[in-house]
């Protein structure tokens, strides 16, 4: 055989090989990364909102021996936040990406000074104390369907945890079930963080017995 034909087709092979790999290339980057930029304003906006309220937070723990709000709902313990002048604006409190996702609801809060059902997007841990509970413990949530149980619908999979050292992380939810976890087939799971040997339950492990955690009401 001729070796310039041998080396031509062999240049063609290559060529057809990468066109082939840019195309898986290019699927997957269509099928994974273009979804998560259409949420990402949102989970920024989640992330900066978060932060807002653990400093919000901080403050009333410091008017009052470092104990934070306390209450019967989530949206009880925030409002004494606005009633107290911590934080100004409900919608710190809300997200539009959650409200979609977990209740099929878009409308932002009025803004009349009290957080009722629907009005609240994050969850919350009751009966910490500044100055005494461990500064990674978690603190504020999303994506909450039950008590440490989250949703893989809202962020593809995860969750925004932010902790009592202002951290604010989007953690991998553990679906109960061994399906993908996608916005299209949501499952239910757990939060879990390897500490040395062992895989711990975050709401579970690092959540004080006399602490309680605390959901948003759905509309």
């Amino acid at each position: 055989m001729d070796k310039g034909k041998q080396s031509n087709g062999s240049v063609i092979a290559t060529a057809i090989v990468l066109i082939a790999v840019a195309g898986l290339a290019g699927y997957f980057l269509y099928f994974s990364v273009i979804p998560n930029s259409t949420h990402r304003p949102y989970r920024t906006e989640a992330i900066s909102y978060i932060r807002q309220v653990i400093m919000a937070l901080n403050s009333y723990a410091v008017d009052h021996d470092g104990q934070m709000p306390t209450g019967d709902s989530v949206e009880q313990c925030f409002s004494q936040l606005i009633e107290q002048k911590y934080i100004d604006d409900e919608r710190y409190f809300w997200n539009q990406r959650n409200a979609e996702s977990l209740w099929n609801a878009s409308k932002p809060p009025n803004n009349n000074g009290e957080l009722t059902p629907g009005e609240c997007s994050f969850g919350y841990v009751s009966g910490l104390n500044f100055n005494h509970s461990p500064a990674d413990t978690p603190l504020i949530f999303d994506a909450a369907v039950s008590p440490g149980q989250f949703s893989t619908a809202v962020w593809d999979g995860r969750a925004l945890v932010g902790r009592l050292n202002h951290a604010v992380v989007a953690m991998e939810i553990t679906a109960q079930s061994p399906t993908e976890q996608t916005s299209a087939t949501p499952q239910q799971g757990a939060i879990f963080e390897q500490r040395g040997e062992h895989n711990i339950n975050i709401f579970i492990d690092l959540i004080p017995k006399e602490a309680s955690i605390l959901i948003p009401s759905s509309p």
